[in-house]
């Protein structure tokens, strides 16, 4: 038996029927692009197919995505590579992304460092240059994800799909509030992310809690070694 639930809502991109309602444009916006940052970031499992008919607008204003039958996921260690790529990009740091591409070993063992990095400068230039309401992130990740076979870079599949997201999140935010830029409303988001999962308090503070069971074990683990330290 298939349920499904009835969504009562408008199509984010009908911005004659929101704007009858009286819904502010301008919040959806932002509420959209850290609805994207939340679920590629934090959880790592994003909706596949964010086309505009498959986010709907209640009553209340809120966002209500529909049809989960593409969904992907990110490791936390593909999302830490992807907001330093991000990161890197927006600063136009070339070097520093084909490190981080080296690092992750996606990188063939005879590719130059110093070529790559020319061409992600050439093919990111025309991009970074423009207006910051017409930079796109998502044409320029696939126009990186196009440069795999002259180079040797090891694609990961989860990117390619994150790149069609992120190209269908770019063109509703830009249909719906053109004077906006998600990057740049995104952007505080991602660098505190990078801020939190690199710091060493945090992550000391993550394992212990991943390990407190173990850890709370130890006191016994050493009254048995005495144990048996005592009987020889």
């Amino acid at each position: 038996m298939l349920v499904l639930e009835f969504i009562e809502g408008i199509r984010i991109d009908d911005l004659e029927s929101l704007n009858a309602s009286k819904h502010n444009i301008k919040k959806i916006t932002e509420i959209g692009t850290e609805v994207f940052f939340l679920q590629v970031f934090r959880d790592g499992f994003f909706h596949g197919d964010m086309h505009p008919g498959n986010i709907l607008i209640d009553k209340e204003g809120a966002l209500v995505p529909i049809d989960f039958g593409i969904m992907g996921r990110l490791s936390n260690k593909d999302r830490q590579f992807l907001a330093l790529l991000l990161t890197y990009l927006l600063n136009k740091n070339y070097k520093k992304v084909v490190e981080i591409h080296d690092e992750a070993n996606m990188l063939g063992k005879d590719v130059s460092h110093d070529h790559l990095s020319q061409a992600i400068r050439a093919i990111s230039t025309p991009i970074l240059n423009k207006p910051i309401g017409e930079v796109s992130l998502a044409k320029l990740l696939d126009q990186i994800l196009s440069l795999s076979k002259k180079f040797d870079i090891e694609v990961q599949p989860q990117f390619t799909l994150l790149q069609k997201t992120m190209l269908m999140a770019e063109g509703t935010t830009r249909q719906i509030n053109p004077n906006i830029n998600m990057w740049e409303l995104s952007r505080p988001l991602i660098d505190k992310w990078i801020t939190d999962t690199h710091d060493p308090f945090k992550v000391l503070e993550e394992w212990f809690h991943k390990n407190k069971i173990a850890l709370l074990k130890i006191p016994e683990i050493i009254n048995k070694i005495d144990e048996i330290l005592s009987k020889k």
